[in-house]
């Protein structure tokens, strides 16, 4: 008898973590660990036209995540500190910076160089799924971090 008690006291604690823990419909996915290295294709790193800058538009297809940053005194000043994309989606940064550096995107191992008051991009496709942080390469500087999420 007491073993019948204490087998029903176990699958009711254990229905009762798998409903405290079971992710809610809600939630974002979790960014998977960094699976092994796929061929990437190159970046293509170019400073904007001033034309376009002028007006706004992007040298980007509509599908694209794009994302400004702009950089002061070796600290971001406007845009996010975190971006999230899903797997395969196409990212553009724009970046523009108060001072000579170049950002580095972790795990990707892009690098952009940054030239005072001039504004730069960054595009690629987000083909690696994780955590991956974009810093101010020379300063030391941690910027941010760019989640992407399977498909």
């Amino acid at each position: 008898m007491k073993f019948s008690v204490f087998a029903v006291a176990i699958i009711v604690l254990l229905a009762g973590l798998f409903h405290f823990f079971e992710p809610k419909t809600g939630d974002p996915p979790r960014p998977a660990a960094v699976a092994a290295p796929a061929p990437t294709p190159a970046p293509r790193v170019a400073a904007e036209s001033p034309v376009a800058a002028a007006s706004g538009a992007s040298q980007s297809d509509a599908s694209a995540k794009v994302v400004d940053l702009v950089i002061a005194k070796g600290t971001l000043v406007s845009g996010p500190s975190v971006v999230q994309v899903k797997q395969n989606e196409h990212v553009i940064f724009h970046i523009k910076s108060d001072s000579a550096d170049e950002v580095h995107l972790h795990g990707y191992n892009l690098h952009l160089r940054l030239a005072p008051g001039q504004l730069e991009t960054l595009d690629f496709i987000a083909d690696k799924t994780g955590r991956f942080t974009y810093e101010l390469h020379h300063a030391g500087v941690e910027l941010g971090a760019l989640e992407i999420y399977p498909r």
